[in-house]
């Protein structure tokens, strides 16, 4: 088929045509609307939810779940994401959208290669989301053991009990 579409348009038609399609197919395989930029600044919202620079784009980091704002430890927990990303670029790796069209993604600090999401639940501010991923259960048994973060004070207040019994409060 290239074979006789090369001898009736000519090469440069033909590689047209493949960007073309490639493009038309590029576009079918994406999914969930816009992508956040892969570079950006953030504002935090709260210890598992960030606000994109530029792009607005709110992004909900995959695999933690941290206390809400109307929970004790929630202040605690947003306090120490804004520790560890700001004044910093972070590289947003997009993993899908949830249910309220957010995205959900791993973020990684460009100055040392931080797992930003990993680092929440190793220093002791967030719980492993084991609903979606086990990824960051060893970094919580370590917290835990030792004692870091919100740990220190006994434990985490689990924030998805807490949205049950508040259900006022969304996803965050």
């Amino acid at each position: 088929m290239k074979l006789i579409l090369m001898i009736l348009l000519g090469p440069l038609a033909i590689k047209l045509a493949f960007k073309i399609l490639g493009a038309i197919i590029g576009g079918m395989a994406r999914s969930g609307g816009p992508k956040a930029p892969p570079v950006c600044r953030l504002k935090v919202l709260d210890g598992d939810t960030v606000f994109t620079r530029p792009g607005d784009h709110t992004i909900r980091l995959y695999g933690i779940d941290a206390p809400e704002a109307g929970q004790a430890q929630g202040g605690r927990s947003t306090e120490h994401l804004r520790y560890l990303t700001e004044n910093e670029e972070v590289d947003v790796q997009q993993i899908e959208r949830d249910r309220y069209g957010r995205i959900v993604a791993r973020l990684i600090r460009r100055s040392d290669n931080l797992d930003i999401n990993g680092a929440m639940v190793a220093d002791g501010y967030a719980i492993a989301e084991t609903r979606y991923t086990n990824e960051y259960v060893p970094h919580q048994k370590r917290a835990r053991k030792n004692r870091l973060g919100l740990w220190r004070d006994g434990g985490i207040q689990d924030p998805q009990r807490y949205r049950a019994h508040n259900s006022r409060i969304g996803r965050t």
